[in-house]
């Protein structure tokens, strides 16, 4: 009897410790369960923070490269040719684009004014009509501009500038503008030349007072008279 006691007590005893193992298993399963939910709807909240942001980046960007308005647009960025003189020729070129270059190559160091005069010569040239047809009949005709030698070819390129390089100021687009909308004041009281007596002593050049006068570094007045 005593053995068939302790039998049926080892029998209980497993059975409880086998129940209670059980019980502690499917706590631990359920623990598992919940910090697994808790540890998904943190990772998802996450990534829905990290898209937020990432849209309002995106937003932010898209923002910041967007095309300037006309009128906030730089006039270099509106008007600067595809390319450049020397590669293909000045037919790729407008009248204001090739106007524009030759003023920042001639005067580019004259600001707005000595830009807006040495137009004013291009100006009276076309108009007179013995110069060339148009403003880039007139710029191009070799010997006319000097800076412009290497690509006419005029006196084996003296005096030429490398017009590959030359970017035009706003200064400069704003004069070329001006000039070939009419929209602006002979400064030069009709003068068809310009030179500078610093660096040059044309034949055809003359003294302030002798219908020619300074604007700037330049001296403007009529050679053909």
């Amino acid at each position: 009897m005593e053995n068939n006691t302790q039998a049926g007590s080892s029998i209980a005893d497993s059975i409880t410790q086998s129940a209670t193992a059980s019980g502690s298993r499917r706590r631990t399963s359920g623990l598992m369960a919940q910090e697994e939910s808790l540890i998904k709807n943190d990772f998802e909240q996450d990534i829905s923070e990290i898209e937020s942001y990432l849209t309002q980046m995106g937003e932010t960007i898209r923002e910041t490269r967007s095309p300037m308005s006309s009128s906030d647009q730089a006039p270099e960025a509106s008007l600067m040719p595809q390319y450049r003189p020397g590669t293909v020729g000045v037919g790729d070129f407008s009248d204001t684009e090739i106007l524009a270059l030759t003023l920042q190559a001639e005067a580019g160091g004259e600001g707005y004014k000595g830009m807006l005069a040495a137009g004013s010569v291009i100006a009276n040239r076309v108009a007179s009509g013995k110069y060339g047809k148009g403003i880039s009949g007139v710029i191009m005709k070799p010997g006319q501009f000097s800076a412009w030698n290497g690509v006419t070819g005029y006196a084996g390129g003296e005096g030429a500038i490398n017009m590959d390089k030359v970017r035009p100021s706003k200064d400069a687009l704003k004069a070329a503008q001006d000039i070939i909308s009419g929209n602006y004041e002979d400064i030069t009281g009709g003068a068809t030349h310009y030179y500078n007596p610093k660096v040059a002593s044309p034949k055809w050049g003359g003294e302030v007072g002798d219908n020619w006068f300074d604007i700037g570094n330049h001296r403007f007045g009529k050679a053909d008279q």
